[in-house]
């Protein structure tokens, strides 16, 4: 700004009126953005320079004097640090605000029907709460049709899976499906999607936190910052077992603590290996009265994953897989159930008591 207000100050005006960027955070962008912190970088260092110096001329001179300049120092440390934050900005990971909301409506996978409820919906995905883990599918070949009604709005998406997990849910264990919106059916469906969206109260903060700290500003930047986020793109429902399962390797029953399972993979913490040879080799798992032979594919951190290798049977025939999940239900002791709540708060959510912390907008 040094050039501009010096080029002000002769009469002389910019014929370009710079506004803040509209971008979502390329790498274009987060390279352009280090210009901008260069100064703060430059006042930072000074300011901590002072300080040291100011704290040694106070032991040197035995007069507490200077601590009045320790004092502005580093309320104007904080200050630069601050405005530091600003100039980086903030890791951008939607294309689209989301806003909270409880409406109710019906998801039809190739044909079947599901009750859902979202959690929150955007103008280009939404995320569901379902009561039933659910195989999705992508491609050609594959319908996933979402009908959406609040009150006097309604609209009908044709979505596609991003990712699933097992998530709480007014106490209980539920599955969240996140959907990417990739076609508006019918005449209208947008404008439909905008007023389910936008015709409420915010759901957005509206009060300030009191009694945030200096330290509690600081703290929850670095943390947030310095928070590896790791991207898992999961279109099938992981269902935790965390209970042993009898497998049979080389005509030999024993059983395995399994982690989880999600159709296409078993995931375990151990290995499972023939006694004789040591080789994983293939092994069958038996759920309930069904044999599903897997076999050993790769490891990931802590977790060794084996395919189901009739994999595509169990998706295709449904009362083969809905009877696989029931058993595998049954013996990790789950109860999945939602569609009466999700009934329940189907109505428009107006409003949505939550305090604003101001740092979480840096």
């Amino acid at each position: 700004m040094f050039i501009p207000i010096l080029l002000e100050t002769f009469g002389i005006s910019l014929t370009k009126f710079k506004v803040t960027s509209k971008g979502n955070g390329t790498d274009k962008e987060k390279d352009n953005s280090f210009v901008y912190k260069i100064p703060f970088i430059i006042l930072v260092v000074l300011s901590l320079i002072g300080v040291v110096r100011s704290i040694i001329t106070i032991f040197a001179s035995g007069s507490l004097g200077p601590i009045v300049v320790v004092f502005w120092l580093i309320n104007n440390f904080y200050a630069m640090v601050m405005c530091l934050f600003f100039a980086a900005g903030r890791a951008v990971y939607r294309g689209a605000e989301r806003v909270r909301v409880a409406v109710s409506g019906v998801l039809s996978i190739d044909g079947r029907r599901h009750n859902v409820v979202t959690k929150d919906i955007s103008e280009t995905g939404v995320a569901l709460y379902i009561d039933e883990p659910l195989l999705v599918e992508n491609g050609e070949g594959h319908n996933n049709i979402l009908e959406l009604y609040d009150g006097k709005w309604s609209t009908k998406l044709r979505v596609e899976i991003k990712h699933t997990e097992e998530q709480k849910y007014d106490g209980r264990n539920v599955w969240l499906y996140s959907f990417a919106i990739v076609e508006h059916i019918g005449a209208g469906a947008y404008d439909q999607l905008l007023a389910i969206l936008y015709d409420r109260v915010t759901t957005n903060p509206t009060e300030i936190r009191k009694m945030h700290s200096v330290y509690d500003e600081l703290s929850t930047n670095l943390k947030k910052r310095m928070t590896v986020t790791r991207y898992r793109k999961r279109h099938y429902p992981r269902i935790g077992i965390n209970a042993p399962v009898p497998v049979i390797v080389n005509g030999r029953r024993t059983s395995v603590e399994v982690q989880d399972f999600n159709y296409q993979y078993f995931s375990t913490k151990e290995h499972i290996a023939a006694p004789e040879t040591g080789d994983e080799g293939r092994v069958v798992f038996l759920i309930g009265s069904y044999r599903l032979e897997a076999e050993f594919e790769r490891q990931e951190q802590e977790l060794l994953l084996y395919r189901v290798l009739d994999f595509e049977k169990l998706y295709f025939e449904k009362e083969l897989r809905d009877d696989i999940m029931k058993a595998v239900l049954t013996m990790c002791g789950s109860d999945v159930n939602v569609t009466e709540e999700a009934e329940k708060q189907s109505g428009r959510k107006d409003k949505e008591e939550e305090q604003f912390r101001e740092m979480d907008m840096l």
